[in-house]
């Protein structure tokens, strides 16, 4: 990853950081939203990382899913095939 220059500016009583564009796109950060990011202080400087968890929004997926599929049919319950029953091994 090429490094990138950029100057602190005042906003307020703090400092600020205008990351390029480039840079933001490298670091898969979204540009076009308000997106949360992470500041870690780390013995070579400042680490920006985005805010976002492993798995977020997951446990609202399947509770949708199940919604919409009430039935509380499961993998387990569709019919085996010839590779469940010829070449799958534990």
């Amino acid at each position: 990853m090429k490094a990138a220059q950029a100057s602190l500016v005042a906003i307020g009583n703090s400092r600020g950081i205008r990351i390029p564009k480039s840079v933001i796109q490298q670091c898969r950060l979204d540009a076009a939203s308000d997106q949360a990011v992470l500041l870690t202080v780390t013995p070579r400087g400042l680490l920006v990382s985005p805010a976002v968890t492993p798995r977020q929004g997951w446990a609202e997926q399947f509770q949708r899913a199940r919604a919409e599929h009430p039935s509380g049919e499961t993998i387990e319950s569709w019919p085996s095939t010839r590779f469940d029953r010829e070449e799958w091994e534990w």
